[in-house]
């Protein structure tokens, strides 16, 4: 059932009690003008009765005349005048003959006559056949009561006179009750409204406005506007709590979107509490839609995770498990069970961590260690075996003798070359972690023209020419000597692997917001399939060619490295006609 509103509670409530106590007003004062006639009648009569009684008590020696006395006394009092004797017999009466009426010694008014007492009483009178008051009193004579005289009076007269009393009270009534009707109208709105203006309030703080004030027109009660007031406060305390409530929610979102770990909070039956942004993207899910209290199963759709939060559960320790999801990503789970105040286990709790990329550089520290083993294993076994040669076999002819120094020379000289480049992307990777490398506002030339100069010599040798183009306006910020070992990298190898009477093309171009290095060399060229790893560690294309050229199998990883430090990229792509073309992309100043 709808409660009604406090106006409709108050209004009719008031308005009841003020007709009941209309109408109790007005029937007591009925009941009490009423009882203020008879007594008033009750002592006129009285007052009659006695001033007669000396006449009634000397007409009773004259029994003839008695009767006319009686007559003429009620005309005199203008009331009825009846004369009993102590044994109820009536004497005479001023209305009616004595001889029809019958004895009056059980009316009440004569019994307490007889007994010397004020005789009252109002009944109906069987001979007039009306109600009437009936007053009596005892006549006395030697203090011996010999005859009781009774008045009486019509009580038409008082009811007359009662309703026409009732009929100006209830004329006042209804006028009182009209202005009631609007004083009962004008108290309830003053009473409900200021309580539907902080309803209405109330409404917009449960909708979460915290800012507005109470504010009441006109005069109310002081305790009216103490509510008003604890409202305000209430306001002020909810709107500071709540404040708190969402910066601490925003703060604890933007740790959690922030976050690269992936979290996921379960519910003890399993479906979602909270998750962030990366834990849906681990497993390839939108993240515009709202999982919470969705099943596990549901959302992610891998079998292995509703299986740990099961042993997560049954266990109620920590547990570490390691998963490849269907998108060859490798993830760590960290999962413990949600502990409640009173150690009541809420939930599960996992987090994600993504070692997709760790467990790719374990694999390639363990390929680059066996690669290195493998690169120094194999010059180191030439030099040893041929040393042992020429140790154990002393009768080794010169000719033969200096074919195998000449070969432990141009092993020696691989195995230094390996080293150095070694050396040299360690010392690039360790000034990069520390910042420890020196930029400075660059032109192309600055360190194009001199790696040119160092590779001069074997170009000469095989007759490659230098086709060089280069923009000199353009600056970057980059280190001198580091863009000077990348591109002595790019043209030797380029000299190396190209053949003799070519040429090597060197460009330095803006493009866009970036200046392009381009070495091009009309080589055989390599296979596109080898384009991804070609910038890996100790990776060949043909490792017995590499060899046999000398070289180190760092060289471009060097390249690489050096065009990261600068923020920038190395690729290749294949040549127009033939051969390959290198490239080093590196933003201007």
């Amino acid at each position: 059932m709808k409660n009604k509103p406090l106006f409709w509670q108050l209004y009719p409530s008031l308005l009841i009690v003020t007709f009941l106590e209309i109408f109790v007003l007005i029937g007591f004062a009925r009941h009490s003008f009423r009882d203020f006639y008879l007594e008033d009648q009750g002592a006129q009569l009285e007052e009659k009765l006695n001033l007669l009684s000396p006449l009634v008590l000397s007409s009773l020696q004259d029994k003839r005349f008695l009767q006319r006395n009686c007559l003429e006394m009620g005309e005199i009092a203008h009331t009825r005048i009846t004369l009993v004797n102590i044994n109820g017999q009536v004497l005479c009466d001023s209305k009616t003959n004595p001889q029809e009426m019958k004895n009056q010694k059980n009316s009440h008014e004569i019994k307490m006559a007889l007994q010397g007492l004020l005789g009252k009483s109002v009944r109906r009178s069987l001979v007039l056949d009306r109600p009437l008051l009936y007053i009596a009193i005892p006549l006395k004579k030697n203090n011996q009561i010999i005859a009781v005289l009774r008045g009486s009076f019509p009580m038409e007269k008082i009811e007359q006179a009662i309703e026409t009393l009732t009929l100006k009270f209830g004329l006042t009534g209804v006028i009182l009750a009209i202005i009631l009707i609007f004083v009962n109208l004008w108290l309830s709105r003053k009473i409900s409204y200021p309580l539907e203006i902080m309803k209405s309030y109330a409404q917009k703080m449960a909708m979460g406005d915290f800012n507005i004030k109470v504010e009441l027109p006109g005069n109310h009660s002081r305790e009216v506007f103490q509510l008003a007031d604890s409202m305000n406060d209430l306001g002020n305390k909810l709107d500071k709590q709540f404040n708190k409530i969402v910066k601490q929610r925003n703060e604890r979102e933007a740790v959690f979107s922030s976050m690269r770990e992936g979290v996921l909070s379960l519910y003890i039956d399993g479906n979602i509490m909270h998750w962030n942004k990366a834990v849906l993207e681990m497993f390839g899910i939108s993240i515009h839609k709202d999982f919470k209290g969705s099943p596990l199963r549901d959302v992610f759709s891998n079998p292995i995770l509703e299986e740990i939060r099961q042993k997560i559960h049954n266990k109620n320790q920590f547990i570490e498990e390691e998963i490849t999801l269907t998108n060859n990503r490798i993830v760590q789970i960290h999962g413990t069970p949600i502990y409640s105040s009173a150690n009541e286990i809420l939930g599960t709790l996992m987090v994600f961590y993504d070692i997709t990329r760790l467990r790719q550089l374990e694999s390639h520290r363990k390929q680059f260690v066996a690669n290195v083993s493998h690169e120094l294993r194999t010059p180191l076994t030439a030099i040893q075996g041929f040393i042992e040669t020429l140790l154990d076999e002393e009768n080794i002819e010169p000719p033969m003798r200096q074919k195998f120094l000449g070969i432990v020379s141009k092993h020696a000289t691989r195995l230094n070359a390996i080293i150095e480049d070694l050396l040299m992307l360690s010392k690039i990777e360790q000034e990069s972690e520390i910042d420890d490398i020196n930029f400075q506002i660059l032109s192309a030339n600055s360190f194009i023209l001199p790696a040119i100069e160092v590779c001069e010599k074997k170009a000469l040798d095989k007759n490659i020419e230098f086709k060089i183009d280069i923009d000199g306006e353009i600056k970057i910020l980059g280190n001198s000597n580091l863009l000077e070992q990348a591109m002595v990298n790019l043209i030797d190898n380029a000299i190396k692997y190209g053949p003799a009477d070519t040429q090597v093309k060197i460009s330095a171009q803006g493009r866009d917001n970036n200046l392009l290095l381009i070495v091009e060399d009309q080589g055989p060229g390599i296979p596109e399939k080898h384009h991804q790893r070609l910038f890996e560690r100790f990776y060949s294309v043909d490792k017995a060619r590499s060899r046999n050229l000398g070289g180190s199998g760092l060289g471009l990883s060097i390249v690489k490295h050096i065009a990261l430090i600068h923020k920038g990229q190395v690729g290749i792509n294949h040549a127009k006609s033939q051969g390959s073309l290198f490239f080093i992309e590196i933003p201007k100043a």
